[in-house]
């Protein structure tokens, strides 16, 4: 019964990964002008949600060293997505947010990334994905304990 298990799980650790690569290379395949890494799309949207942040919390939630960090917001400031802001609290950081076109350029991505989904997940009846979606909440629940 436990090797049964084991296999199971071995096959959804390998759907994570198919699904996962698929919306990965979805973000290359945008219908822009300038493709997004996976890396950028995850900075812009916890840029998004918290509206204003800085590098220390991003490399907190990330778990990843500040100067990694530092140097994709230097990519998406180049580009013109991110505005870096003098914090009122601390001269000596900055604050970071998304301009007006980072602002659009992430609800086209976003829109492009649910037609994604919407074509993966139409295989699914209306229940099942009701019920993949329950799944996956009680499995985030647990991780967030």
């Amino acid at each position: 019964m436990e090797s049964t298990r084991k296999s199971t799980l071995q096959h959804i650790l390998n759907n994570f990964h198919i699904i996962r690569n698929y919306l990965k290379t979805q973000l290359n395949n945008l219908p822009t002008e300038r493709p997004i890494t996976h890396s950028q799309w995850i900075l812009l949207n916890l840029i998004d949600q918290a509206q204003t942040t800085n590098i220390s919390s991003i490399s907190q939630k990330l778990g990843i060293s500040s100067s990694a960090i530092t140097q994709l917001v230097d990519n998406l400031v180049q580009v013109r997505d991110v505005l870096r802001t003098p914090d009122p609290q601390d001269r000596r950081a900055v604050q970071l947010k998304l301009s007006t076109q980072g602002q659009t350029r992430l609800r086209q991505i976003k829109v492009h990334h649910l037609n994604q989904l919407e074509q993966m997940f139409d295989t699914l009846t209306d229940t099942e994905l009701n019920q993949y979606n329950q799944f996956t909440q009680k499995l985030i629940a647990q991780i967030n304990h």
